[in-house]
């Protein structure tokens, strides 16, 4: 488990139906630390949004991708050496076989196959079994 873990949502968005914006705002509810990232947005509801996940004020332990892959894999390999020590989190469909091949190469810790709304609870992440 991890206590009181930092985390960046990467494809935030305003678009309440949209992933980007349901994981953001389901992580918020949940008493955690989040940082949301999107080049198209300086705020969402109140909340500051960074367009670079290099202008974060603190480093994530966690980054969750809730984008395409193509965008997902570009991010990755900039931020690789970076955010060694973070978990980066794929939500279903933003990873395809490249990026694991990437990830297991480069010696990232991945999660796929995993929706993190599910995998968490209320200021409480278990990353144990993964």
């Amino acid at each position: 488990m991890m206590n009181d873990p930092i985390i960046a949502v990467i494809g935030v968005s305003s678009h309440k139906e949209k992933y980007g914006y349901r994981v953001f705002k389901d992580l918020i509810s949940k008493d955690y630390r989040v940082y949301g990232i999107n080049p198209k947005y300086k705020n969402i509801e109140g909340y500051r949004i960074y367009s670079d996940i290099e202008k974060l004020p603190e480093s994530p332990d966690i980054i969750v991708f809730v984008v395409k892959p193509s965008i997902a894999f570009k991010i990755i390999e900039k931020i690789k050496n970076k955010y060694k020590e973070a978990y980066l989190w794929f939500q279903p469909g933003s990873e395809n076989e490249n990026i694991k091949n990437f990830c297991f190469k480069s010696g990232l810790k991945c999660v796929f196959y995993r929706c993190i709304m599910k995998e968490t609870s209320k200021n409480r992440l278990i990353l144990n079994h993964i």
